[in-house]
């Protein structure tokens, strides 16, 4: 009799599992740093994986303060941060385009 063991994680795909994929992808990279691994693919896994995880504790720390501390306005600081990532987003958006669309 053959036994086989499939990691839960590796058959999760689509958008639903995107923070699956991006803690098991952080998880993955900095295992594969520590065992040596010299693949720059591993580094860019740990290091992209490893932000995400922090952005993500960020948030959910300032939403917590911000909650205690702002009671009447628990949600300023997620419009603050939104107005101001707007413009910087259309920014560069649209130095994207003209990149693209520029005659080589």
């Amino acid at each position: 009799m053959k036994l086989s063991y499939q990691a839960p994680f590796e058959s999760l795909e689509g958008p639903n599992f995107m923070t699956t994929s991006n803690l098991l992808n952080a998880a993955s990279g900095c295992v594969q740093l520590a065992l040596g691994e010299t693949d720059p693919t591993h580094r860019g896994k740990a290091i992209v994986g490893s932000m995400i995880l922090l952005c993500f504790a960020g948030g959910a720390l300032l939403g917590g303060v911000c909650t205690l501390q702002l009671p009447a306005y628990p949600l300023l600081p997620v419009v603050v941060l939104a107005a101001a990532g707007m413009p910087l987003t259309m920014r560069e958006r649209r130095s994207s385009l003209k990149t693209r669309l520029a005659p080589d």
